[in-house]
This record gives structure tokens, sequence and C-alpha cells, in this order.
């Protein structure tokens, strides 16, 4: 049985991103649209301008101190540190312990919005959820940028499309797609403020 998940309105920036992707021949149903800060609805106007993603992957990862890092770099490293959780019987919630590690790369405001809900960001049941705990799982998240079209960046907000994997030695890996927005500002000068996932 999947877990319930709250379902907020999507941010004018996902509508669009959305509606791309529909007519790219993509489907699925929303599963967690955790709700977006208003600067995010702004952020996206009356454009209708698409850009595609990034042909490569980052190389390097964002280091401590750093306020210049690149977007990519931001939202991978964000996502693997969000979406990687030590589970086990005496940890009640991995998923919030994760968004904890990953709090430097993400907005107040967008973790006070979530705040304790993250373990339904991710499409995962709560029997996967039960087993990973049973079993003291290390889930590892690998995230790679897709090249799927998102709505054009601006000199203080940026989209990302990723496609993020979860593996663990006690389970098969799952994989789903992630709509990431940013905005200017954080220590590494770029901060995750919406976060979106379907199944």
């Amino acid at each position: 049985m999947m877990m319930t998940t709250r379902i907020a309105k999507p941010t004018a920036a996902v509508a669009v991103l959305a509606s791309g992707l529909l007519l790219a021949g993509c489907s699925g149903s929303t599963h967690n649209s955790a709700p977006s800060p208003a600067t995010t609805t702004a952020a996206a106007g009356g454009g209708a301008s698409l850009q595609p993603g990034p042909s490569t992957q980052p190389t390097g990862g964002c280091q401590a101190g750093e306020n210049s890092c690149l977007t990519d770099s931001v939202v991978v490293a964000a996502l693997q540190t969000l979406f990687s959780y030590q589970t086990g019987p005496d940890i009640d919630d991995p998923a919030s312990d994760a968004a904890g590690r990953a709090a430097k790369y993400l907005a107040p405001q967008y973790v006070q919005s979530v705040s304790g809900t993250w373990s339904m960001l991710p499409p995962i049941t709560g029997a996967q959820w039960a087993d990973w705990k049973q079993s003291s799982a290390d889930v590892q998240a690998t995230a790679t940028l897709t090249s799927d079209e998102h709505p054009a960046d601006t000199a203080d907000t940026a989209y990302r499309v990723a496609n993020v994997t979860l593996q663990s030695a006690s389970s098969p890996a799952t994989s789903f797609p992630v709509w990431v927005v940013l905005t200017r500002g954080g220590p590494y000068g770029w901060q995750i403020t919406s976060i979106n996932t379907q199944n």
C-alpha cells in the first residue's frame, strides 16, 4: 500500500514543465509535491520559453565555504544527500535525518514547509520503509541531470530535471524523476526552493 501523500498546487514553473513533458509523451501521476515558496511562483512569470537540460554532468562537488557553485552541482549534491538514508530499528525518521544533512543546499523556508513529511517525498511505499528499517539498510542515492526541457533560467532562478536512483543491498533499485527549482542564496550561491517528484 502506498503511503498517503500530501499534494499541493504546483507552481507555475512546475505546470509549464509538466506541460512540456506531457507533450513529449511522458506520463505519470503526481506522487508528492511539497508546497513551494511564493518566490518560485513569481519566478516563472508568464514566459513559455523552454531550454534543454545539460548535456554533461557536473564533474566536481561543492566544497564547504564555496559561495559560487554551479546550479548543476548544487542539484546533484542536494538530491544525493537528501535521498540517501541510513536506516535501522533505532532510527525513527531516516528521511528527516537525510534532510538535515542536505539542509545546507535547501532554502530555509522550503525546509520549514516540508518539515515532518520528508519520507513522503520519494515514491516509496510504507512496506519498503519498514523493510529498510528492519534490515538496517544503507540506501544510497545517485542523481543524474536529464536533458528534459525546463523553463529558461533567469539571473536569480534556475530549473532542473533529474533522475534519482535508490540502491540498497536489501532491495531492487528504484528510480524516479525529480523537478527542482533553485534561487540565488545560501552558502553555495544557489539554494533549492522546490522539489517535486512523480512515480
